[in-house]
């Protein structure tokens, strides 16, 4: 009882008012630890967070939520929060900090985000003399593994809704020709997709496996991998085979078409 009191005091200095503006953003890109798309073990018990900002002598405290939506004020929804708790400034604009909640053990996806609820920063010196503002980061998605069995496999897949998902599976699979145009300077024809998750699910990992032909050189099959990167842009990776069109016009069946086949792989950002 007494952590559900003190946890509801720290999110309640968190409520920004309806009428209240945006949360304004730190200079740069904060360096923030655990990264996206961290797969974290159901079995930890502890947890260290880090916000590396140009912003000097600020309150700075961690928000956790089971939904990435933001309000109006660019702070995760208080109905999603499911943790909240202060980091301490262990350098100038170094802050870090633990957390032992249950969430750490609760399978799922899981956002988080750095917050300076009274801050007075201009984003370089650590305060203009200006009036107090909200201070936030963006937001870091992160999975919360499933337990595995002797075997190493896991014994309860996690539920990862494709709606609430930072890179959906229909994302993943219509940056296809993107990827693939960036990746082999050519535009692919006839392209099939299929996207899944593997292992945990996470969150901003997709697997596509995929066949296309460029119509006038190569056939390719293999499998694209893509991550979403903090910056929004997508990360790919194609590991597979290629055959030239020629080779597999000159074979008489299709299981002589194998020799036509060499590995090949490709990287890409979109």
């Amino acid at each position: 009882m007494a952590r559900l009191v003190v946890l509801a005091a720290v999110l309640a200095t968190l409520v920004v008012p309806a009428s209240a503006s945006a949360a304004a953003s730190f200079a740069g890109t904060p360096g923030m630890s655990p990264a996206q798309s961290t797969n974290i073990s159901p079995t930890t018990t502890s947890l260290g967070f880090r916000v590396s900002i140009p912003c000097l002598g600020q309150l700075m405290q961690v928000v956790v939520a089971n939904q990435s939506t933001t309000g109006a004020d660019g702070l995760l929804i208080p109905g999603a929060q499911v943790d909240a708790f202060t980091l301490t400034e262990t350098t100038p604009g170094v802050y870090e900090g633990t957390t032992s909640a249950t969430w750490l053990q609760t399978p799922g996806s899981y956002f988080w985000q750095g917050v300076a609820p009274n801050a007075k920063c201009d984003g370089t010196s650590g305060g203009d003399g200006g009036p107090a503002l909200v201070y936030a980061t963006q937001v870091v998605g992160v999975v919360v593994g499933a337990p595995t069995t002797g075997s190493g496999t896991d014994s309860t897949p996690v539920d990862v809704q494709d709606n609430s998902e930072i890179l959906t599976l229909a994302q993943a699979k219509s940056s296809l020709t993107s990827v693939i145009r960036k990746g082999t300077r050519r535009t692919g024809r006839r392209v099939f997709g299929r996207c899944t998750r593997r292992g945990s699910g996470s969150i901003l990992v997709v697997f596509c496996t995929t066949r296309w032909t460029d119509g006038k050189q190569w056939t390719y099959n293999g499998t694209i991998r893509q991550a979403l990167n903090d910056d929004g842009t997508i990360s790919g990776r194609f590991d597979g085979r290629r055959a030239s069109l020629a080779c597999i016009m000159q074979t008489a069946r299709k299981i002589d078409e194998r020799r036509c086949f060499k590995k090949f792989h490709f990287t890409a950002e979109v």
